[in-house]
């Protein structure tokens, strides 16, 4: 069975190391690093819930 504990913990540190990242950005008004570390937080912390009901294959191929 799939165990989606270190795979979760990997993808909320992500997060986590990206929303810091992106609140240092708003801290010096780099609104594009506002934007980009904002985007990888999301995302990372969807895929870390993501994780937790099925095994991930992230790909960025739209076709599948």
């Amino acid at each position: 069975m799939y165990d989606p504990k270190d795979e979760v913990r990997f993808r909320r540190r992500l997060a986590e190391g990206f929303l810091t990242e992106a609140e240092r950005s708003l801290s010096m008004r780099d609104w594009r690093g506002v934007v980009s570390y904002s985007q990888l937080a999301v995302e990372n912390a969807a895929k870390a819930i993501i994780a937790l009901f099925r095994a991930p294959s992230w790909s960025h191929d739209p076709s599948r």
